[in-house]
């Protein structure tokens, strides 16, 4: 499968290259999803990794980078109960896990494994470009006007 991939920190056109990587197993445990990713944006988050100017950053490489994405579930896990997700749903996801954390990535790639189908938000096909911009947009912009202690009026 196709992914971009970082191979240090610095300016994105020296350490981002598209390559032929390997896949995820054809063989999915417990509650895993398959995800066929469809949108990957950029974000300046995302530019902050690959720069290494960023809080959480990858511990080594080579590294996928992307902190969000949508796409169509194309397999899942035994585990994974059949009113949750099922193949053909479409999807939208990203690094920050429900404890908080942030992951530095992973969604600039073909495919992607999900360990946990929580993370993932049911949206109609038709709806996977528009559904990113509820990801990490509205939160980046609240907490801006937080920082910046505005008010009405």
């Amino acid at each position: 499968m196709k992914a971009a991939v970082q191979s240090g920190f610095g300016e994105p056109d020296q350490v981002v290259e598209c390559q032929e990587v390997e896949g995820p197993s054809d063989k999915l445990s417990g509650t895993e999803v398959l995800v066929r990713m469809r949108f990957a944006p950029i974000n300046p988050a995302d530019i902050n990794v690959l720069e290494g100017t960023y809080m959480s950053l990858p511990t080594s490489f080579p590294h996928i980078p992307g902190s969000e994405g949508s796409g169509v579930v194309e397999a899942v896990g035994p585990d994974v109960p059949q009113d949750a997700l099922q193949v053909g749903d479409a999807v939208f996801f990203d690094s920050w896990s429900s404890s908080g954390a942030f992951s530095p990535g992973g969604f600039w790639r073909e495919l992607i494994v999900v360990p946990d189908p929580s993370a993932l938000r049911k949206v109609p096909v038709s709806q996977l470009e528009q559904a990113l911009m509820l990801q990490l947009i509205p939160p980046t912009a609240y907490g801006l006007l937080e920082c910046a202690d505005m008010h009405a009026g």
